[in-house]
């Protein structure tokens, strides 16, 4: 008999959400049956969506116990600001304009096309170059988790954001996920795969169990760490639709590095070790170290194209590289590092 549910990874991900003790979490039951708006097929077969709220991993897991394998159970990832019913007093579930409070974040990694093992080490392996983009804009490592069949999702937690403080905090997410796929799309073309991102009422499937017909999801994350710095930055976002990455600015190159850049060169360890061309494991030619370090300043506001462009043109690593590619190199550069950032802070000048 196939194992329907991992309790350990359920208990684990449900503390990770961060939802105990600030309020209730949204857990659906989907039936595979299910056909919208086909009643008496519904009927007949029971496969109406059921909607149920927990406020303890206690309550998750005796819904794991009862539905796992049969029907697949998601989780709401932001907290419902209590138990919603319609007018008759039947339980519902929340919409988008319910959500009080922004505290997590996913993005859907999904395989396109059929599956094999050796696609699934590709997926894999993307996600260590994943880990670097975020790890350049200054932000922690996304947790991970599998759906158990061709979809890994990386997962995102933020100190609690009140949407009366960010009303666009939607739109918001959604730059997020279009900045990150407009930076990769070549390799997310090359390995097929799609991305999607949640919306402030998204859910996941619940981490541990088993979808019916499909393999046990599971989730890789230990306790949760809230990423101040994402909460700013998903703040700093200039929500807008995104530029193609192809974009040149103009760059003005220099003769000796800008007097800021020693100083922070040797106090920040992650730029000296970019410097230096190391501590990456996704794209680790010249250019991939060059737009990890353009990235990595803009994202802490240092945006002046020039100061960025002699920064690049002095690096010591690939110099001869830089020389023959010339200035066009340094404005494509440049400009894709400028429009991964995405953000909407002012210029730095040291």
């Amino acid at each position: 008999m196939e194992q329907r549910y991992l309790l350990n990874d359920v208990k684990r991900s449900y503390a990770w959400l961060g939802h105990g003790g600030r309020g209730v979490t949204e857990v659906a039951a989907l039936h595979p049956d299910y056909r919208p708006g086909d009643r008496s097929w519904n009927r007949s077969r029971r496969a109406w969506p059921l909607t149920f709220y927990v406020s303890s991993a206690a309550a998750l897991v005796q819904l794991v116990r009862q539905y796992a394998g049969d029907r697949m159970l998601c989780y709401g990832l932001n907290l419902r600001p209590g138990v919603l019913r319609w007018s008759d007093g039947r339980l519902r579930s929340a919409t988008e304009t319910d959500i009080v409070v922004a505290q997590n974040l996913l993005l859907d990694l999904d395989l396109l096309g059929s599956v094999s093992p050796s696609r699934l080490v590709a997926l894999t392996r993307f996600l260590d170059v994943a880990d670097e983009y975020f790890l350049d804009l200054g932000l922690r490592r996304p947790v991970r988790a599998f759906s158990g069949n061709r979809e890994s999702h990386l997962l995102f937690a933020f100190p609690p954001l009140p949407v009366v403080d960010a009303r666009d905090v939607t739109a918001r997410y959604r730059q997020f996920k279009d900045l990150f796929v407009e930076t990769h799309r070549q390799a997310l073309d090359g390995i097929e795969s799609r991305v999607d991102g949640s919306t402030l009422r998204g859910m996941a499937k619940v981490y541990g169990t088993r979808k019916p017909g499909r393999g046990l999801s599971r989730f890789f994350g230990g306790a949760r760490v809230e990423d101040a710095a994402l909460r700013e930055y998903l703040l700093g976002l200039s929500v807008t639709t995104v530029r193609r990455s192809t974009e040149r600015v103009p760059v003005t190159v220099g003769t000796e590095l800008p007097a800021w850049f020693a100083g922070l060169l040797s106090l920040d360890v992650r730029l000296r070790d970019l410097w230096e061309g190391r501590g990456k494991t996704g794209d680790c030619s010249n250019s991939g170290y060059d737009f990890s370090v353009a990235r990595y300043l803009a994202g802490r506001g240092y945006r002046d194209a020039s100061d960025l462009g002699t920064i690049l043109s002095l690096r010591p690593m690939g110099f001869a590289e830089h020389c023959a590619k010339g200035v066009s190199y340094l404005e494509r550069t440049i400009g894709r590092a400028l429009n991964a950032d995405g953000s909407a802070h002012p210029k730095r000048q040291g």
